[in-house]
């Protein structure tokens, strides 16, 4: 790079995400990113609440139309007829296709006039490969480099996306179990990937304590109740009925413990569905006025501060969990479902327990070790904290970034 190193390098950051823990990632690293090096420039498909604390945070912040209008194949398919099975896949296949002709290539086009308006360096996806194709694409259309960060399990179609990964520099994985699945999905050679954790930011002290007591003040509890909190939106993977089992379970041995299920099903129809459920299971448990459904809530650190143990119930496999970080980070002890990238950052009877996922029994089990032996749950909550503090911090995050930044671009 010759006339480049002049000025510093522009990098695009598309985000398709509406939210959540993929985009709050992106947005410490732009925070933390040394931007008298590298310009950030953050392209949304769709207006995001987020592009505020984005220009805030340093950021040129462009918005995409990414409408399109996709015909459906269901016509092709007559009704009744049942395929068979490698008649489904081939069916299958021909829908991808038929998404990505009719909505990721025109999207791309647009994505690349961008690229080129800013005159970006790199591009970087925040999704994973399978989410991310026109973005991609528009890449190689544009003839900038391109950086996948992976936060996302991407789907097993090295048929479609180990072709397009001609244009892709760099894999950057979230997790352990991430990156293996990018290299089984996409069908790339494992030196082209990289393990680079999630960033977290880390509060001096291990909550606050005026928070925790408005918290348990609003919820008409004091400081012998045991508070257990689950976090996480409101839909059925997430687990919250195999939470409310085990805490039935477990609630006549501990009369003062008392369950918190923070979260929201938003516009999700099944999750509406699930928290309807989610009700009706307290009221068949028996255990009205033992849980609170607290819906949406913007104060999770305060609602984990309060808390005196965080509980995770996925009960399918997740790229790595930012409840379970955050707790961590509040140095709380941690039960979490046993998948995915979750053991890279819980290690069981260590820094936290682990359960298989779905199974009640032995989150039950979990919970009570942690009621009665309030001790050792904070000594391997303090581990746990010790260890995440070296391994997922936002500045260790942003400088290895940068340093792929600079090896891609030459720099």
């Amino acid at each position: 790079m010759t006339s480049r190193t002049r000025r510093s390098a522009r990098v695009l950051f598309v985000l398709r995400s509406g939210g959540g823990g993929s985009l709050i990632n992106v947005l410490l690293l732009v925070r933390y990113l040394d931007q008298e090096r590298f310009r950030p420039t953050v392209l949304f498909y769709d207006s995001n609440p987020y592009v505020d604390d984005f220009r805030e945070a340093g950021a040129d912040v462009r918005v995409l139309d990414s409408s399109v209008s996709v015909r459906s194949m269901s016509k092709l398919v007559p009704h009744g007829l049942r395929p068979s099975r490698s008649e489904h896949r081939v069916l299958r296949m021909a829908r991808r296709v038929n998404r990505f002709v009719q909505r990721d290539c025109p999207v791309s086009l647009r994505i690349a006039t961008v690229i080129r308006d800013v005159e970006a360096d790199l591009v970087q996806s925040n999704i994973c490969p399978s989410a991310d194709r026109a973005s991609i694409l528009a890449a190689g259309l544009a003839r900038v480099p391109h950086v996948s960060y992976s936060q996302y399990f991407t789907a097993d179609e090295p048929w479609f996306d180990r072709p397009l990964s001609v244009f892709a520099d760099r894999y950057l994985c979230i997790s352990e179990a991430v990156r293996r699945q990018v290299i089984q999905g996409v069908r790339v050679r494992e030196d082209k990937t990289r393990l680079v954790f999630a960033p977290f930011e880390f509060p001096a002290a291990a909550g606050s304590a005026e928070a925790a007591a408005r918290v348990r003040t609003e919820l008409k509890l004091n400081g012998r109740h045991k508070l257990i909190a689950n976090v996480g939106r409101l839909v059925p993977w997430k687990g919250q009925d195999i939470f409310l089992r085990a805490f039935a379970a477990i609630a006549e041995d501990h009369p003062d413990a008392h369950a918190l299920v923070v979260g929201s099903p938003g516009d999700n129809r099944a999750g509406v569905a699930y928290e309807a459920q989610l009700r009706d299971l307290v009221s068949e448990l028996g255990l009205t006025g033992r849980v609170t459904l607290t819906g949406h809530r913007t104060d999770i650190e305060d609602i984990m501060s309060a808390s005196d143990v965080v509980v995770h119930s996925s009960s399918q496999a997740e790229p790595l969990g930012r409840v379970i970080m955050e707790a961590i980070a509040l140095e709380k002890p941690v039960i979490a479902t046993d998948g995915g990238g979750v053991p890279e950052m819980v290690r069981d009877g260590s820094s936290g327990s682990l359960v298989p996922p779905g199974d009640e029994r032995s989150m039950a089990v979990a919970l009570r070790s942690v009621l009665d032996d309030p001790e050792r749950a904070a000594k391997m909550a303090a581990t746990a904290r010790q260890q995440a503090r070296r391994r997922f911090s936002a500045r260790t995050f942003v400088q290895t970034l940068e340093s792929e930044y600079d090896r891609i671009l030459g720099i």
